[in-house]
């Protein structure tokens, strides 16, 4: 008998020896089947280009990639598993601020079958701030993919931060100055195998454009990014 890690509820799911064997996700045994409810999976039914759940056909463009096709003449390419609701906020409350990486594991299958159609990709996450690295411990980007067995290289990092993301309105997360930078510790070379930039969460898209542009700089093309919700 274990315990639901987001809410406390008891559950009599057990991990049985085939399951390791057969490197079956061991997730739910840290969520219940009420918690896993609240999850919102998103469905054909979405941007073209951000992953964002609409009631439309997937080729048609929400308002926010309007937006940036006018302004910026840029298009995401994004594809999110799950919307950002309350379901999702509540795992990520327990992974970034519990600090519980007992949960970290709950995407891995759905991020193992993507990580089938980008093995040749290099797949880079995005960096967590040197303050949030040093007061957290570790970056719920490079854990998640390590949980789902997914190799990856840290190109960039995020040096400073003078306000956290989620406390930034929209306007201000979209005319901060570029966080990002190439990491000094990768020794700069050719990189011509393709690039798929992978985050947690898909707000307005400034993360993704900020990461992408510093890669672009050194000749590197991002062809996809991964966010767990958007």
């Amino acid at each position: 008998m274990i315990n639901c890690a987001l809410c406390g509820a008891s559950d009599s799911q057990v991990v049985q020896l085939r399951d390791i064997f057969l490197w079956r996700s061991c997730q739910q045994q840290w969520l219940c089947a009420e918690c896993e409810s609240h999850f919102q999976w998103i469905g054909e039914t979405h941007c073209s280009t951000c992953g964002r759940l609409t009631h439309q056909l997937k080729e048609t463009l929400c308002a926010d990639c309007c937006r940036w096709l006018e302004n910026r003449q840029w298009q995401p390419h994004n594809y999110s598993l799950v919307t950002y609701n309350e379901g999702f906020k509540r795992w990520l409350i327990q992974l970034k601020g519990v600090g519980d990486i007992r949960v970290a594991s709950y995407f891995s299958p759905q991020l193992q079958k993507i990580y089938q159609q980008y093995r040749e990709a290099i797949w880079v996450p995005i960096p967590s701030s040197s303050h949030n690295l040093q007061t957290r411990g570790f970056n719920q980007t490079t854990v998640i993919l390590a949980e789902a067995k997914i190799p990856y290289q840290e190109l960039l990092i995020y040096p400073t931060e003078t306000q956290k993301q989620a406390l930034r309105t929209r306007q201000e997360r979209l005319s901060r100055a570029n966080p990002f930078e190439w990491n000094p510790n990768i020794v700069h070379q050719h990189i011509e195998e393709p690039i798929v930039l992978f985050d947690d969460v898909y707000t307005t898209g400034m993360t993704i454009y900020q990461a992408e542009q510093v890669l672009k700089q050194h000749q590197i093309n991002v062809v996809q990014s991964i966010t767990l919700a958007r």
